[in-house]
């Protein structure tokens, strides 16, 4: 396949950017940080006292941790689905190949045995 062929189906079927596989993830953790929420937080909580700050970073920090854990066993997952793949291919390919040397051969046989 080529460059532009590979190309072309990327545009057909896109893979999702990283802040869309971290939106995915941090919407099941903690919405306040998603993307589209970060630079909104200051205004969101203007008012908070110094305790409820300190909370909140707590929470943040928490949601990170939850979100590195998560996001290393998609990535994990996905590794195993990818190299799954590639052996699947690769197997197909040589019993593709196989049955075309294994009907080369039959054919070189029988023109060495109707030769004879």
């Amino acid at each position: 396949m080529s460059q532009t062929q590979i190309q072309a189906s990327a545009n057909r079927n896109p893979l999702p950017t990283g802040a869309q596989i971290y939106d995915a993830l941090m919407a099941q953790i903690e919405p306040d940080l998603l993307t589209k929420n970060i630079p909104l937080l200051d205004e969101k909580h203007k008012g908070e006292t110094p305790e409820q700050h300190a909370q909140r970073t707590a929470r943040y920090q928490k949601a990170m941790a939850e979100y590195d854990k998560r996001y290393a066993e998609l990535m994990a997952s996905l590794n195993r689905d990818v190299a799954q793949q590639k052996r699947t291919g690769i197997a197909a390919i040589e019993q593709k190949n196989a049955k075309k040397e294994a009907s080369t051969l039959s054919g070189i046989e029988s023109a060495i045995l109707s030769s004879s």
